[in-house]
């Protein structure tokens, strides 16, 4: 009688979402393996100190855009 429409599952948007999702986790892990491959070998330890500070501060904005760049793909999924 009054039966609920039945929706695909599998339906063209969630492919694009899913490729936009592995697009930007292989630019983050990229970008995130070439900062990684780029840092100095330094003997100076003052030196050593500021450079890793700097690349953990440089790592956790990367991270942050990378989870709103995910929470935006995923909300939209959700919301259609």
């Amino acid at each position: 009688m009054g039966e609920a429409p039945n929706k695909e599952p599998n339906s063209p948007k969630a492919g694009w979402h899913f490729r936009i999702l592995a697009a930007g986790t292989v630019v983050f892990l990229g970008v995130l393996f070439w900062r990684l491959a780029h840092f100095p070998d330094l003997t100076n330890t003052d030196a050593r100190v500021a450079l890793g500070l700097n690349l953990f501060i440089d790592t956790a904005k990367a991270f942050g855009c990378y989870l709103a760049f995910v929470s935006v793909v995923i909300g939209d999924n959700l919301l259609r």
